[in-house]
């Protein structure tokens, strides 16, 4: 007999909205180029697999209409995509900025609140 719960399946500490937006990543030395598939207070999902990331790979984004880069953790990789959380400094700024950022233009950078 298998027993899941919802807290099994959805693990995170706060809901993500789907967002459609460019980012830059830094990882091991090399800059890519994605875009987000939702975004939340606590990470995000990223379209496609990184080279060369895998679970616990430490990277930096720098998401369009963000003031300044947030620092992350790979912690899944599901369905093609990545799947990434939030360092606490990180979580903190999108805390204050995210709900301008899913009303604003991708073009539109964003005052940092602190």
């Amino acid at each position: 007999l298998l027993r899941t719960s919802t807290d099994d399946l959805d693990r995170r500490s706060a809901p993500r909205q789907p967002l459609d937006r460019a980012v830059t990543i830094r990882l091991d030395g090399h800059q890519l180029s994605t875009r987000t598939i939702n975004l939340g207070t606590g990470g995000a999902e990223l379209a496609g697999v990184l080279p060369g990331g895998t679970v616990e790979t430490r990277l930096e984004l720098t998401l369009s209409g963000c003031p300044s880069p947030l620092a992350a953790t790979i912690c899944g990789l599901s369905n093609g995509n990545t799947h990434v959380a939030f360092s606490a400094e990180a979580a903190a700024l999108m805390r204050d900025i995210l709900p301008a950022l899913l009303n604003a233009p991708e073009n539109e950078e964003l005052e940092d609140a602190a």
